[in-house]
């Protein structure tokens, strides 16, 4: 038989498709009809042609049979190569989308890396991840939502809990992937920073572009099995919580709420706490002896320059850290002593309170286990993101000079393709026109790379993106308690924040409610008598800061961006993780 007769129909590829991408399971002709949405009878039609060219394998599996592809067929590598590119970008406009993770403040420059890195993650052999969702990303003015696949990404995150729970030591495998590919980030940084590195060496600067793509993307493809499992149907915080609380329920005197915090937190600094510390010590230091200012703060730009670089910059000036430095210096020594000591007993006060929980609840080695690989994994979430902020600020400095007429904001919405053109030939096929048009509205394709703007951009969104309707009557809302400050009931007015430039509205004792906040948002974080978002986990930006300023915050709620709107009055309650309207 002729390939091309073989393959004279959709549902061949998409069969034979769905094998590729499960390459490796035990598949039965009735999951194949089930994945694809297809009625059973023709997928069985066409696996038994499947068989007959010897295309796929036929295993018998007790009272019934299991297929595979057959990869000594000569026929395999050319088909292996079409279902990797044109068969899947095809398969696009026929999936329905739902947002996975949405935030304010971003470009498709820095983003790229994120989402390049997760549509790679499938072809990853140690991730292992079955029918990876290809992913669609909107932008909206500096605002981005994630989109994938609904079912796929739904059977992913089930897919991948299953493996964690049954095996939780994988979490160190990324632990440790995640520490190699840091050396190397930490390595490009100090060399782009030494005296004798040549910027005007087109050459060098490719190659050490190159490498700092490769890193973020590498990054992302061991980071993604944690971000489906946190953002899937199954999510890992949730699933652990129900194991502590399991044990919690046999003990009268333990709160669910504390507990779970204790247990999902890692005994390591953030990068958040070591510059807190670096403030500290600098503080503390030029009380002593003022003379010594400038050195310090020298210092503390050069280790820490990029930490609220965010996706878009900027970078910490000179002034912002003084200016921080002088808001702690404004305490007594004896107060910056014991804010110090605090923050570097943490690790070891972290691992006392874990050990002495973990007996006081008899919990089982397994099930102690998965509570601190379920910390690893979000401490390694929140790693990843700060390690992708200084790839963001390298970035940067490579491009700003080289920028030409483009303005700051315009360089953000270049695709990572067309940055490397722009530092290989000066120049970019690309007006300043289309990338503001980018910036307004568009829609970026990760597996094919396209870019679609304005008015197909929206109809492709009205087509294939699950419409999300919220209750904008709803007076409570139920997420998760990252902090629990004073554990205080938090009545407040509402300020929305969703971009930067939103900040400037929280006063003190307002509410801030954020979908999801980004290191610039500090400011207001400082200011707010409570913090609530839409999105976010136990160590998402905004619970580490919200913990490290002793802030009521309830992550998680979903949509209190949507129900609540500025100048509401409502009532935080972090006992029980809730956010009523008054």
């Amino acid at each position: 038989m002729q390939l091309t007769e073989l393959f004279n129909r959709s549902l061949v590829f998409e069969v034979y498709r769905c094998m590729l991408d499960n390459d490796g399971e035990r598949l039965y002709s009735a999951k194949i009809a089930r994945i694809l949405k297809r009625d059973p009878g023709n997928v069985h039609r066409i696996i038994d042609k499947l068989v007959s060219a010897r295309l796929i394998l036929k295993k018998s599996e007790g009272l019934g049979f299991s297929y595979v592809p057959n990869t000594a067929h000569e026929w395999y590598k050319p088909l292996h190569s079409l279902c990797s590119s044109e068969a899947r970008s095809a398969r696009l406009p026929h999936e329905q989308y739902i947002c996975v993770n949405e935030e304010g403040h971003v470009n498709l420059l820095t983003m790229e890396i994120n989402y390049q890195g997760f549509a790679d993650a499938y072809r990853e052999p140690t991730n292992k991840i079955p029918h990876f969702a290809f992913s669609v990303v909107e932008y909206n003015n500096d605002y981005f939502r994630y989109f994938v696949p609904k079912i796929r990404w739904q059977e992913n995150s089930a897919h991948l809990i299953k493996r964690f729970e049954r095996n939780p030591s994988c979490m160190r495998t990324i632990g440790h992937v995640t520490e190699t590919y840091a050396r190397s980030i930490w390595k490009v940084k100090q060399q782009m920073e030494s005296p004798t590195f040549d910027y005007s060496n087109k050459s060098a600067v490719e190659k050490i572009f190159d490498r700092i793509v490769e890193a973020g993307v590498r990054l992302c493809v061991y980071g993604m099995p944690i971000v489906i499992m946190e953002t899937g149907t199954g999510n890992l915080s949730a699933r652990v919580q129900l194991v502590i609380e399991r044990y919690a329920r046999l003990h009268k005197n333990v709160n669910l709420i504390e507990a779970t915090n204790v247990l999902l937190q890692h005994p390591a600094l953030t990068y958040s706490q070591k510059y807190r510390l670096a403030l500290l010590d600098a503080a503390v230091r030029i009380k002593s002896t003022p003379s010594s200012r400038s050195k310090f703060i020298r210092q503390i730009i050069q280790d820490f320059g990029w930490i609220n670089f965010g996706y878009k910059g900027p970078e910490l000036s000179e002034e912002d850290v003084m200016r921080e430095i002088k808001e702690i210096a404004q305490h007594p020594l004896n107060q910056l002593l014991s804010m110090r000591k605090e923050i570097k007993i943490y690790p070891t006060r972290v691992r006392s309170a874990q050990h002495a929980l973990f007996a006081r609840l008899k919990m089982n080695a397994h099930d102690q286990a998965l509570c601190k690989a379920a910390a690893l994994g979000n401490y390694l979430k929140l790693y990843r993101k700060d390690l992708l902020f200084v790839i963001n600020s390298l970035i940067y400095c490579i491009l700003e000079p080289r920028k030409g007429s483009f303005t700051h904001e315009e360089l953000g919405y270049l695709a990572l393709s067309e940055a490397r053109a722009l530092i290989h030939s000066g120049r970019v096929n690309i007006s300043r026109k289309e990338l503001r048009e980018r910036k307004r509205y568009s829609l970026h394709f990760s597996e094919t790379q396209k870019i679609v703007t304005g008015k197909n951009a929206r109809m492709f969104v009205k087509k294939h993106f699950e419409k999300n309707e919220v209750d904008t009557d709803l007076r409570v809302l139920e997420g998760q308690t990252a902090s629990l400050g004073d554990g205080r009931l938090v009545e407040g007015i509402v300020k929305i924040v969703i971009n930067v430039s939103d900040i400037s509205k929280v006063q003190p004792g307002d509410i801030m409610v954020s979908t999801a906040t980004v290191p610039p948002m500090l400011p207001a974080m400082k200011c707010a008598a409570a913090i609530v978002t839409d999105v976010g986990g136990i160590t998402s930006h905004a619970a580490i800061v919200a913990r490290e300023l002793n802030k009521p915050c309830v992550i998680g709620t979903k949509h209190a961006t949507k129900v609540f709107k500025d100048g509401d009055k409502i009532l935080v309650d972090v006992r029980h993780g809730y956010v009523r309207k008054v």
